[in-house]
Formats: structure tokens, C-alpha cells, sequence
């Protein structure tokens, strides 16, 4: 039993991040293969992120957002087999991903193509 709670908030966190990973697909399977781009506003209405501007741009960021996240998850997944119950590279590098994502979706179109 002792066991099995060692290794419950890896379980979590690979689960947090899948989920923070599925939904990078859903968004990028969507617009790019779903043709769901009508349901967005699209450019530089309300302010939106800078990878609203197009639905293409949308999408790709969503799928390299998906892959990205999948690959650290993966690397999680391969440490649990080694039954090694740390989770520093896979796990600080899903923490960084996620700051990363936050800060991207704060910025804007307008400040982005005047760098």
C-alpha cells in the first residue's frame, strides 16, 4: 500500500499533463482537419492571443503545444518504468512548458510583429 501512495502525485501530474495535452489536439484536430475555424475570432478582434491571427498559425501552436507536452509525459512514462519514483527532468520541463504557454497567450498580435 505504502507503494502505491509513493507513487499517486506522479500518477496526478502525468495525468494533469495529459490532459493539458489532449486538449492542444482537440484544438489543433478542430480547426485543421474539423474545419471548425468559423467558431473563432480570428485577427485582432478582442484582443486575442497572438496565434489567433490566423487559423492556420492557431493550429500548428495547439499541435507543437500537443507534441511538445506528449513527449515530456513519454519521458515520464519511461522513468516510472524504471521504477524510479523521482520526476525531475520530465516534470521541470512540463513546468516550463506551462509558463511558457501562459506567457505566449498573453501576447498580442500588435506587440509581436513590432519586435
Amino acid at each position: 500500500m505504502k507503494n502505491i501512495l509513493s507513487w499517486m502525485p506522479t500518477i496526478l501530474i502525468i495525468l494533469f499533463f495529459s490532459i493539458i495535452a489532449l486538449m492542444g489536439y482537440s484544438e489543433w484536430w478542430n480547426i485543421a482537419i474539423g474545419n471548425e475555424a468559423d467558431q473563432y475570432a480570428w485577427g485582432e478582434t478582442n484582443e486575442n492571443s497572438w496565434f489567433y491571427h490566423t487559423p492556420k498559425l492557431y493550429s500548428y501552436v495547439k499541435l507543437v503545444e500537443g507534441l511538445l507536452m506528449s513527449s515530456f509525459i513519454l519521458l515520464g512514462i519511461k522513468e516510472m518504468r524504471k521504477r524510479k519514483i523521482k520526476f525531475s527532468k520530465w516534470f521541470f520541463g512540463c513546468f516550463i512548458l506551462i509558463i511558457l504557454m501562459f506567457v505566449s497567450s498573453n501576447l498580442r498580435w500588435d506587440l509581436i510583429t513590432s519586435l
